[in-house]
């Protein structure tokens, strides 16, 4: 959870907004299209930029310390 934490703070502001309605508040990306204001696509391109950025981080947590 806290590996998580850190790669969501690594986002810029908008997308560590989407990415926690999408990934802690199980929103789907049309419902956080019209609670921001933005659009789809907008709310896409965060989505995966946000799990991009973890996939790296969770990716080096287990380069660093392997199960």
């Amino acid at each position: 959870e806290d590996q998580l934490l850190q790669a969501l703070n690594k986002l810029p502001p908008v997308g560590r907004k989407v990415a926690s309605l999408k990934i802690i508040k199980g929103y789907s990306n049309k419902e956080i299209a019209e609670e921001l204001s933005v659009s789809t696509k907008t709310v896409e391109g965060h989505v995966t930029k946000a799990f991009r950025v973890i996939k790296e981080n969770l990716h080096l947590l287990f380069i660093y310390f392997p199960f």
